[in-house]
């Protein structure tokens, strides 16, 4: 990218060095998962010996990292690929592709235990893909929302913060690509609330009021917007603000029976209780089976 990368300390070969890619290169022909985690323990033993022996060798800690991304240990392959990239700087035009290809790895063997639900494995995997290579927004995404099924509100919102930034750099490209623009705007979407969403449960309301009525100038016409941001506001005690906010949905037409659930119960936080019975009234009158709208009436 035009950037004169300095050569540093220049790799070199030396027994251990040869042994361990000798290893590396069988591991990639292994026939099996045990085969190819016991040849890359092995490279891996043979690597960390040689950097005993060559402690500023930069291809054993090249080495030492792809050994470590065969045996899924993605934070310790990040160490591994820092120090090589630091002895000598050139070798990011490597290591940047196997980075990406161990965020691949690690976020494909995360969905597994997501889909299954253990949610502690999914984020230690998520976390690996992004320490190994944090140039992808689907691993923070991925992150922002296990997150909040945890509990982990702050983590929540700084992982929907960073994909959101990412997100904005990519627009332009994004939306140039039919492909790509619907998944772009579906994941921005995603992010979006996420983000207003975790903010809202950590109890950092200002700046959720904030980020939703940034959404909101962007969106006037969106129903649940509306109803997000008022009942933030209604954390915050801007009364008026809140009545005004569903004022302005209540008179808008197509709104549904949730729509007026929603209304309902903000309006009955902060009081308003004629209004809100006619919120539910309308809810319960859209969906009579609606057994919450009715209970609430």
């Amino acid at each position: 990218q035009g950037e004169v990368l300095a050569e540093g300390i220049r790799p070199r070969d030396n027994a251990y060095t040869r042994s361990a890619e000798d290893l590396l290169d069988q591991a990639l022909s292994a026939e099996g998962d045990a085969e190819k985690a016991t040849l890359s323990q092995q490279a891996l033993d043979a690597a960390l010996t040689g950097l005993n022996e060559d402690p500023d060798n930069p291809k054993s800690y090249f080495q030492a990292a792809l050994a470590n991304i065969n045996l899924k240990n993605y934070f310790m392959a990040d160490s591994m690929f820092t120090r090589a990239e630091t002895l000598h700087p050139r070798y990011v035009l490597e290591t940047e592709s196997w980075r990406e290809r161990a965020w691949v790895d690690a976020y494909n063997e995360a969905i597994v235990p997501l889909n299954a639900g253990d949610l502690e494995s999914a984020v230690a995997l998520f976390e690996g893909a992004n320490a190994v290579y944090g140039e992808r927004y689907e691993a923070f995404l991925q992150l922002g929302s296990v997150y909040s099924r945890l509990g982990r509100a702050d983590d929540a919102a700084e992982a929907f913060m960073t994909s959101k930034g990412m997100l904005e750099e990519s627009r332009v490209t994004a939306m140039a690509d039919t492909a790509l623009a619907p998944v772009w705007e579906e994941h921005w979407g995603f992010a979006q609330n996420g983000l207003g969403q975790a903010l809202q449960l950590s109890g950092r309301f200002q700046e959720a009021a904030d980020h939703f009525g940034q959404m909101l100038e962007a969106t006037p016409d969106d129903p649940a917007l509306i109803g997000s941001l008022a009942s933030i506001l209604s954390e915050l005690e801007m009364t008026d603000s809140v009545d005004a906010l569903y004022h302005n949905l209540l008179n808008r037409p197509g709104l549904t029976e949730f729509d007026f659930a929603n209304a309902g119960v903000g309006l009955y936080r902060i009081e308003e209780y004629d209004r809100a019975a006619q919120a539910f009234q309308s809810a319960a009158d859209l969906n009579p089976l609606n057994r919450d709208a009715r209970l609430n009436l």
